[in-house]
């Protein structure tokens, strides 16, 4: 069984959450693309904390072609903001604790 707490759930909804504000007015219909064939390799990875992150991967596009990996990792989050596949970048490290007390 999978050990979450209420701030893990809180941070993954805050997320897709504002993901999904963010994203709302450039939806439109579309043909749905193969998700089975996405490559889900990630570029570059850092040194992660925990033994186990938490990985997501956004796809965007008819067709899928812009990807976009969320990592958490105890209490930083990794964002591949520019969809390049390179979570060691320093814009790509968020400190979760920081950005929730804002």
């Amino acid at each position: 069984m999978m050990n979450m707490n209420f701030n893990s759930f809180r941070v993954w909804g805050l997320c897709l959450i504002s993901l999904a504000s963010l994203l709302g007015g450039l939806s439109a219909p579309a043909i749905a693309a193969d998700l089975t064939k996405i490559d889900r390799s990630i570029g570059k990875e850092p040194r992660y904390q925990t033994k186990a992150p938490k990985y997501c991967l956004l796809v965007f596009g008819p067709e899928a072609k812009y990807r976009v990996w969320l990592v958490l990792d105890g209490n930083t989050l990794y964002v591949d903001r520019n969809g390049k596949g390179d979570l060691t970048w320093p814009a790509a490290i968020w400190d979760v604790l920081c950005w929730l007390n804002r």
